[in-house]
């Protein structure tokens, strides 16, 4: 006797009966309502409410507000900064250039100890007429040397409403300071009348203009010689409603086309306040005495004196355009006859 048996299929379908409480279609489902709350919860968790969304984008626009103010005052005080270092570059500029024509506002070291000894300084130096050509005076023992003028002496000189200026005669030994452009030299008077044996003791110079200040056309090889230059500094202020700023102006004396002073060009500009002004500052000198002091004397008051330098006092501020608010940058200096 056999048995048949059937095997059994799993993935065969079990059918249900219509009662069942998933349904008269036999499969197995997920229960409606369970989406629907599994939906509403996930939506809650990744959307955000209105309320939501106008807090996140107050808070949003507050937090660009924020940088943006602070990045607007960073890049105020960067140009503030940028400013002021413009200023400091501009007064170091002035005094470099002034600094410069002062200390060669005179004869040559070694021309000054042949004329008055080693050791001895020139406690004043007196520059020649601003509107006499240097070729029309008479040798001179000395050239060089600074003075302030008034404009309003000087005729020749046009400066605007400038009503004083720096005048400043410049004495640079050649060739090592010459330059091939044209310009006045200034060499020993006796270079001709000698046929061309320098004097050692010849202390007298003559200027002359030439094409070129690199050589010396009138004198024999080996004759010093040295280029004159005559510059004239005036301020320039801001008037009326000008937008112009105030600025230094540069003129130079020029034989080209006629013995005149050039017009004024720009040295520096952005300089107000600028003020030139004497003073007199007090120095102890030492007094020769002889003989024996009296009884009770003080040995310090009768072999020191009190004298006074006459000097004068240059102030300017370096104001900046770009920033107004910004404080001018000024400066004071002493000019000393030397």
């Amino acid at each position: 006797m056999s048995f048949i048996s059937t095997p059994l299929n799993w993935r065969s379908v079990v059918p249900m009966s219509p009662t069942d409480i998933n349904g008269p279609r036999g499969l197995v489902s997920k229960p409606r309502n369970h989406d629907t709350v599994w939906q509403s919860c996930s939506g809650r968790i990744i959307g955000f409410s209105l309320v939501e969304c106008l807090v996140a984008n107050a808070l949003t626009l507050l937090l660009l507000t924020g940088l943006l103010g602070v990045s607007l005052e960073v890049i105020a005080t960067a140009n503030q900064a940028a400013a002021r270092i413009d200023q400091v570059i501009q007064v170091r500029q002035l005094n470099r250039y002034l600094d410069g024509a002062l200390k060669r506002a005179g004869m040559p070291t070694a021309w000054r100890a042949a004329v008055q000894g080693d050791g001895v300084m020139l406690h004043a130096l007196h520059t020649s007429d601003p509107c006499l050509a240097p070729d029309l005076m008479e040798p001179k023992a000395l050239w060089g040397g600074w003075s302030v003028v008034q404009l309003a002496e000087h005729p020749c000189i046009s400066a605007g409403a400038a009503e004083q200026g720096l005048y400043i005669e410049v004495v640079s030994e050649c060739p090592e300071h010459c330059a091939a452009g044209s310009g006045y030299v200034i060499y020993p008077d006796g270079c001709l009348a000698d046929s061309g044996i320098l004097d050692p003791a010849l202390v007298r110079w003559r200027a002359h203009w030439q094409r070129t200040t690199a050589m010396l056309e009138k004198c024999p090889e080996g004759t010093p010689w040295a280029r004159l230059e005559r510059q004239m500094i005036t301020h320039r202020k801001t008037l009326g409603g000008s937008t112009r700023p105030p600025e230094l102006r540069l003129q130079t004396f020029t034989a080209d086309e006629g013995q005149r002073w050039t017009l004024a060009e720009v040295l520096i500009d952005n300089v107000r306040d600028w003020r030139i002004t004497p003073v007199d500052l007090p120095m102890a000198s030492a007094a020769a005495t002889s003989g024996p002091l009296e009884s009770g004397a003080d040995p310090q008051s009768g072999s020191m004196q009190t004298t006074h330098l006459h000097a004068q006092a240059l102030t300017f501020e370096i104001v900046s355009p770009s920033s107004p608010q910004l404080k001018p940058l000024g400066t004071t200096r002493l000019l000393i006859p030397h």
